[in-house]
């Protein structure tokens, strides 16, 4: 069994399109906890509203391709190319204790 895939992801909207980014990150995120293997996935903003954080933790790494190949996912994504001024930043971890 694959290891326990763990990330902190930030999204710097363009400011025109925080509320954009901000809903639909809101919309997937529900439907996201309900697939097989997602442990966590919890949504943050910074409080000057300049970024917008995910904690993501899944059982392995077919979960999170399970994730990634919905279509609502792949949609998203796409939107979120155009609404950004950086590139998505990803961070994966791995546990010490």
């Amino acid at each position: 069994m694959s290891p326990t895939i763990v990330a902190f992801v930030k999204l710097t909207p363009k400011s025109e399109f925080y509320k954009s980014v901000k809903n639909v990150l809101l919309e997937i995120i529900p439907k996201a906890l309900k697939h097989p293997g997602c442990q966590h996935l919890n949504l943050y903003e910074a409080k000057d509203e300049t970024a917008i954080y995910i904690y993501e933790a899944w059982e392995n790494e077919e979960a999170y391709d399970y994730h990634l190949s919905q279509d609502y996912t792949k949609e998203a994504l796409q939107n979120l190319q155009i609404w950004l001024k950086a590139p998505i930043e990803v961070i994966e971890l791995s546990q010490l204790i």
